[in-house]
C-alpha cells in the first residue's frame, strides 16, 4: 500500500482525525523523563520486546492458546490411532479402550486442559534452567508445539532442536525467518512431510513472534497496522485471537482509538 494514500485515508477517518487532534498517548506506561529514554522505549517496542514478558514459572496456557490447539487438532468423538498413540477429543492421549461410548466437545475440552501440565512443565523447567523469560503468546506457541511432539523434545540431547538454542542465546540474535524455520523443521511424522503439520508450525511461529502494535503479524509496526485497527474499530473486519492481542498496543484489554494513537506515536515519533 502506498503510504501517502494510506495517510489520506487515515486523515479523513473519524477516529484517525481524533488521533491527529489529541496529544500523543505513548504505549509504554512508564513515565518518560527525556527524549533519550523515549527513544530507548521506542526501539524496544519496534523490536517486538514490549510483549508483556512474564517469569516462566508462573505461566500456564491461555484461553487463546487452548482454542488454538483445539482448532489445529480438530475434534474426534471416539478414540483413534494417531501415529504413535491412541487419542480422543482434541488430540489427547488415552488408552485404546477408554471412552467406549465416545466423548462430548465439552468433555474433550476439559480433558485437554487437564492434560496440558505435562506439556507445560518441560517448557517451564527449560526456561527456569536457562533463565528464559517468555511472553504469553510465546508460551502458548511452545505448548502447542510440544503437544504434538511430547515434552521430551526439551531434553538437552536434542541438539538439532534449534529453537532451544535460539531461546538460550537470545531471540534478538536471530531473524524472524530463522525462528520460523526452527518451527517448520518439525513438520514430519514417520519421516513423511505433512502439509497440515507444516501449516500448523507456520501458525505457531507467527504466534510466537507476536508483539504489541503489530496488529497484522508481519513483524513490524507500520501504517498497515493502523489501518487494521481502524477497520476493527468500525467493525469491518474484526480482529480476532492473537491479532486482537497484538492490536492492544496500550495493554488495557481493549482495542480502540487509543491504540491507533499509540501506533501513530511509534511510527512517527511521540
Amino acid at each position: 500500500m502506498d503510504y501517502s494514500s494510506a495517510m489520506i485515508i487515515i486523515h479523513f477517518d473519524t477516529f484517525s482525525q481524533l488521533a491527529l487532534e489529541n496529544p500523543p498517548r505513548p504505549c509504554y506506561t512508564h513515565p518518560m523523563k527525556n527524549r533519550l529514554f523515549s527513544a530507548f522505549i521506542l526501539c524496544v517496542l519496534l523490536c517486538g520486546l514490549c510483549a508483556q514478558i512474564t517469569p516462566a514459572l508462573s505461566m500456564e496456557t491461555s484461553s487463546l492458546g487452548i482454542d488454538f490447539i483445539k482448532s489445529q487438532e480438530g475434534f474426534s468423538e471416539f478414540v483413534y490411532w494417531d501415529y504413535k498413540q491412541w487419542s480422543i477429543g482434541y488430540g489427547t492421549t488415552v488408552g485404546e479402550f477408554d471412552y467406549p461410548e465416545g466423548i462430548t466437545e465439552n468433555e474433550a475440552t476439559l480433558l485437554l486442559i487437564n492434560s496440558l501440565a505435562k506439556y507445560e512443565t518441560p517448557i517451564l523447567d527449560f526456561a527456569d534452567k536457562y533463565n528464559v523469560a517468555l511472553s504469553q503468546p510465546q508460551f502458548d506457541a511452545l505448548v502447542s508445539f510440544t503437544y504434538t511432539l511430547g515434552g521430551g523434545i526439551w531434553a538437552d540431547k536434542y541438539e538439532d532442536f534449534m529453537l532451544r538454542q535460539y531461546l538460550r542465546e537470545g531471540l534478538e540474535n536471530f531473524t524472524r525467518a530463522e525462528i520460523t524455520q526452527a518451527f517448520e523443521n518439525w513438520r514430519y511424522a514417520g519421516g513423511v512431510e505433512l502439509p497440515g503439520l507444516l501449516a500448523r508450525r507456520t501458525r505457531e511461529a507467527v504466534i510466537f513472534q507476536s508483539f504489541k502494535g503489530d496488529a497484522n503479524g508481519d513483524g513490524q509496526i507500520d501504517i498497515d497496522d493502523i489501518i487494521a485497527v481502524r477497520d476493527h474499530v468500525f467493525g469491518t473486519p474484526l480482529l480476532t485471537n492473537y491479532a486482537l492481542w497484538r492490536a492492544d498496543c496500550t495493554g488495557d484489554g481493549r482495542v480502540n482509538v487509543e491504540d491507533i494513537l499509540a501506533m501513530r506515536d511509534l511510527i512517527f515519533g511521540a
